[in-house]
């Protein structure tokens, strides 16, 4: 797990994500024309009482269970 600063709303804060979650969410940003930065702006704008780590964790998931909802 690695533990990274981005810029929110001006202010810096930590997010702490395995290496699998930071390669994908940097993955979706790349196909989104964005960088992690900006992508993690759109995605915790309005989070205001919720774990930031935790927030991109589900949106890393969401994104992957929208893409191909049924695996098996």
């Amino acid at each position: 797990m690695k533990q990274r600063s981005i810029a929110l709303h001006g202010r810096k804060t930590n997010v702490t994500l395995e290496d699998e979650f930071w390669e994908a969410f940097r993955e979706i940003a790349a196909k989104e024309q964005c960088s992690a930065a900006e992508l993690a702006t759109r995605v915790l704008s309005g989070q205001k009482h919720f774990n930031y780590s935790s927030a991109l964790r589900v949106f890393v998931l969401d994104h992957f269970r929208k893409k191909d909802p049924n695996p098996d």
